[in-house]
């Protein structure tokens, strides 16, 4: 599971996309105006790509995200903080 959400109390609009090793892409999510973009899908072992696009206002946003392996059984979780 992937997120993203506004660090400060600007009004700004941005896109969160999931792309794979290829720079196909996944999975996106467009809400419209300044609401938390969510990305939740299972996926493979390998190489992925998130990318971030401004749509409007300054944007100072959290990337957060938790995975869970089937075996052995763990969670990583990780946190970004980005200015724009």
């Amino acid at each position: 599971r992937l997120s993203m959400r506004r660090a400060s109390r600007q009004p700004a609009n941005a896109d969160l996309a999931l792309f794979n090793g290829d720079r196909q892409i996944l999975n996106q999510s467009t809400r419209k105006g300044p609401r938390t973009e969510t990305i939740q899908r299972s996926l493979d072992p390998g190489t992925y790509y998130l990318r971030v696009q401004r749509r409007s206002g300054d944007l100072r946003y959290t990337i957060s995200g938790s995975t869970t392996a089937i075996a052995p059984l763990s969670t990583i979780q990780f946190s970004q903080t980005v200015y724009q």
